[in-house]
């Protein structure tokens, strides 16, 4: 399954030489939240996050994070941010 970009996205783009890895969980959060304004993550399977995630044109790592616990710290960041705490 492919991701459409939004457009909202070019405001957050990054140069080549700066891609997101697995550990840049804010980031990614903030680009998720910016791709996919009205999802939210919590409804969400793990399998799918890391999919989208993947998707990101920045992102340059592999297609799963290497611990369970990194899911669930982009899931609760993106939360923070659906919700508006951030």
């Amino acid at each position: 399954m492919t991701f459409p970009i939004n457009p909202a996205l070019e405001r957050l783009a990054m140069s080549d030489t700066e891609k997101l890895t697995w550990d840049d969980v804010e980031q990614l959060c903030r680009r998720l939240f910016a791709q996919y304004p009205d999802m939210d993550p919590l409804d969400l399977p793990d399998d799918e996050v890391a999919r989208m995630i993947a998707a990101l044109p920045e992102f340059a790592d592999g297609q799963h994070p290497k611990s369970g616990t990194t899911l669930d710290a982009v899931r609760s960041t993106w939360t923070e941010f659906y919700e508006g705490h951030i």
